[in-house]
């Protein structure tokens, strides 16, 4: 992993191969797999000094918050692995949206970790992140802060025309986990798309297509996002998650804005916010992706967070799809409602044809009464005969009831009820989710 630097005198570093950043600007990275960190500070008297070293968190995120015209040279060494070479990635910007694709598992920067990261509205707000796939707490594809990463290049980056009209820059890769000592055996094609028009620009969607190459069946595959967040600084980070936009994301208690990495078109079988402990080995991804739900940070710290998805069978030969979306947003309620967009660009959600004449998939209506005590109901309604799942989950995202799992036909609208009389007051969340579709309803229920 790398560390961060903040504002101050320059700094040499010698990792294998050297660079320079500069601390006079916007923060620059240095790798944190040190072997060694010597600190050498001179013309600094020796009271400045120790106050100064004890603003250094090293390995953590180093931010120097000491300030003194006497401050001549601070210098740094660290014995490192050389970091990967940069690679091209495909550049996305919607405008107030900049970040970067690579063709290697990682997003937002490379495997060395340079690269656009998130940038949300002027503001940056990512130091790491990259695609998880994993059977088991011991075998997962995509560790964290891996360098290189643990995926091996297929096809290079290319430009897309996205297939969703929402969407107007897209790029492509593939790679696979071939490299590894104990692969999975997969393949992914990674499709991102973003969107320079009005009512979309405020994520990136990130399409997963993973094919089982084995030579056997794959059961019970987790797939999750890992996001090292860094908003603002990196020590006084918060995050949460929202069930409604099944997004999970990150803010500083100094203000700016919020970024998270929401869930796509399956439930979310597990997420966690409060990595500050350290950086995460694979029984700790593994923990967050199938955890059922986590629970929200309550003190500031640096937010390194997963998210996951499943758990999905994949047969010998065949492909399964996981789909993400990277969000920025102004607050809580903003962020929320961006990652709803984002699910509502890819996934229709009207049964009539709308004013294009493309059927849509299926009718969710409101929750009435709406606050509710003890009961409220609903109805959906498919398009076309499918395998539904209908779950009620609380305010952390933990599931409370299932309402309906098995076959729905298509026709007349089906009804369905929420007893709340063994549950607390409270903001709960429907979620439908079919084969073709999810969609979700807010209800409070007031006793």
């Amino acid at each position: 992993m790398l560390a961060q630097e903040s504002k101050g005198p320059s700094v040499t570093v010698n990792s294998g191969r050297d660079f320079i950043p500069s601390l006079s600007r916007e923060p620059n990275w240095v790798d944190k797999h040190a072997l060694r960190c010597v600190f050498t500070v001179s013309g600094m008297p020796s009271r400045e000094a120790s106050s100064f070293s004890s603003h250094y968190n090293f390995p953590h995120h180093m931010t120097y918050l000491a300030t003194t015209s006497r401050l001549a040279v601070f210098a740094m060494l660290l014995t490192v692995p050389a970091l990967a070479f940069a690679q091209t990635p495909g550049e996305h910007d919607s405008g107030p949206l900049q970040t970067a694709a690579y063709d290697e598992g990682s997003w937002g920067r490379d495997a060395g970790f340079g690269g656009t990261g998130f940038i949300w509205a002027g503001e940056q707000g990512l130091f790491a992140g990259n695609l998880l796939i994993g059977q088991s707490a011991t075998q997962i594809s995509g560790q964290a802060y891996a360098n290189p990463q643990e995926f091996t290049t297929v096809s290079a980056i290319v430009s897309t025309t996205p297939s969703d009209p929402d969407f107007d820059q897209g790029f492509m890769s593939e790679y696979d986990d071939s490299g590894l000592g104990d692969p999975l055996g997969v393949s992914v094609v990674q499709n991102s798309w973003t969107s320079t028009i009005a009512g979309f620009q405020t994520f990136v969607y990130y399409n997963y297509a993973i094919t089982n190459n084995s030579g056997g069946d794959l059961t019970g595959i987790y797939v999750g996002n890992f996001s090292d967040w860094d908003v603002m600084s990196a020590v006084d980070n918060q995050a949460c998650y929202d069930p409604a936009g099944q997004v999970l994301y990150v803010w500083s208690e100094a203000g700016g804005n919020y970024f998270g990495t929401a869930v796509v078109n399956n439930t979310v079988s597990g997420w966690d916010a409060d990595g500050s402990a350290g950086n995460p080995d694979d029984a700790g991804v593994w923990a967050a992706m199938t955890n059922g739900g986590g629970v929200c940070s309550t003190t500031a710290g640096d937010r390194r967070v997963t998210i996951g998805q499943g758990p999905y069978d994949i047969a010998n030969g065949e492909t399964i799809t996981a789909e993400f979306c990277m969000v920025g947003g102004t607050d809580a309620a903003d962020i929320n409602a961006n990652a709803e967009a984002c699910a509502a660009a890819v996934m229709p959600v009207a049964i009539e044809p709308g004013p294009d004449g493309v059927p849509g998939t299926h009718n969710l209506s409101a929750v009435y009464p709406n606050p509710f005590n003890p009961q409220a109901r609903f109805t959906l309604e498919v398009a076309e005969q499918q395998n539904v799942r209908l779950a009620v989950y609380d305010a952390l995202g933990r599931e409370v009831a299932t309402l309906y799992n098995g076959t729905l036909s298509a026709g007349p609208a089906h009804e369905f009820a929420i007893d709340g009389a063994g549950l607390p007051s409270g903001v709960y969340v429907v979620r439908a989710t079919g084969e073709q579709f999810t969609d979700v309803r807010r209800v409070t229920l007031t006793k």
